[in-house]
């Protein structure tokens, strides 16, 4: 549309893609500066820095710990019309649907949180150490989550399911909202809103997927066993949205562990006599001190902090009072 070259014609044309692509609307900006960033720095980018930014553009930040995902944008001295060729093949990638060749992977660290918009307007909300994979095209809409635990906002399209597979499950959907975290052991699914179906992912033609509703857990283990529950509190399941971790009795050190995951400061259990200890309480993530500090408060817990990085927590032998 800068070309100079356009008509009343594609003015309209342009318009009406606005009008009937909302979602797509604040990218095409978003590369429209970029292009002229470039041109004014006579800069451009290589094919293949092209494709390492491409994912960068379906990413917004929350919270203090969320960052982008990918590699950094590289430019290289040029000429100005290579550029406008670079940036020309961006526009051409967000005017069209992800063609699902190549798929693209986003990543969260300790104490990072990450919302990947994709290009049918559902979200991907990742928890921190957590992996996923996107693959979409004009049949199929699939996402694998590689580790960790990601909340998945469905767009409705009835003619594209919408599948997230695990190392053991399959959960498709059309149009609803639910939360997939998968550990070691086993898979858990907890369903939002809307409903879904869960397989195992090894499971045969013959074996039907079990359906699940709003408040219901669904837990796959490694042999693919699927258990049915009922979810006892959503919003302990979803505190992390808000930058909060709820415990109701969990042993120390999974407490930790959650902990942990959520903050780049280490926290250490050295003694199995303090590992059982039940804990209770609403902490916020990425605040390991004030979680010790609690913890120490009502259980006989001994902290020393070995580094400005980690601290380890003993048993506290009444002599030691």
């Amino acid at each position: 549309m800068h070309s100079g070259e356009e008509t009343p014609q594609d003015e309209l044309d342009f318009a009406d893609w606005c009008e009937n692509n909302p979602a797509q609307v604040k990218r095409y900006h978003e590369l429209e500066d970029l292009w002229q960033e470039l041109a004014l720095q006579n800069m451009t980018l290589s094919p293949e820095e092209v494709e390492e930014y491409l994912p960068m553009a379906a990413l917004r930040e929350i919270g203090p710990g969320s960052r982008r995902i990918g590699p950094k944008l590289l430019h290289k001295p040029a000429f100005a019309a290579a550029a406008t060729l670079a940036i020309a093949a961006l526009v051409l990638y967000w005017l069209q649907p992800f063609s699902g060749i190549t798929p693209v992977q986003y990543e969260t660290k300790r104490g990072e949180r990450l919302v990947v918009n994709l290009s049918d307007n559902s979200t991907v909300n990742l928890n921190a150490l957590t992996t996923i994979e996107v693959r979409y095209d004009t049949q199929a809409r699939l996402v694998i989550l590689h580790r960790g635990e990601a909340t998945f906002e469905v767009a409705h399209d009835s003619a594209r399911v919408f599948t997230v597979r695990t190392r053991n499950s399959v959960i498709e959907a059309t149009g609803t909202m639910f939360n997939v975290e998968a550990n070691d052991d086993e898979v858990t699914l907890t369903v939002l809103e809307g409903s879904v179906v869960v397989s195992a992912k090894e499971a045969e033609n013959d074996r039907a997927g079990i359906p699940f509703t709003v408040g219901q857990q669904g837990i796959v283990d490694q042999s693919g066993n699927i258990r049915q529950k009922t979810a006892e509190n959503l919003e302990k399941i979803t505190a992390w949205h808000r930058g909060q971790i709820i415990f109701s009795g969990e042993p120390l050190v999974e407490a930790v562990e959650k902990v942990n995951r959520s903050s780049t400061h280490n926290i250490v259990v050295a003694d199995k006599q303090i590992q059982e200890f039940p804990i209770y309480g609403v902490f916020n993530t990425g605040d390991s001190q004030s979680f010790v500090k609690a913890v120490k408060v009502v259980h006989p817990i001994h902290s020393l902090e070995e580094s400005e990085q980690e601290t380890v927590l003993y048993f506290r032998a009444k002599e030691d009072d």
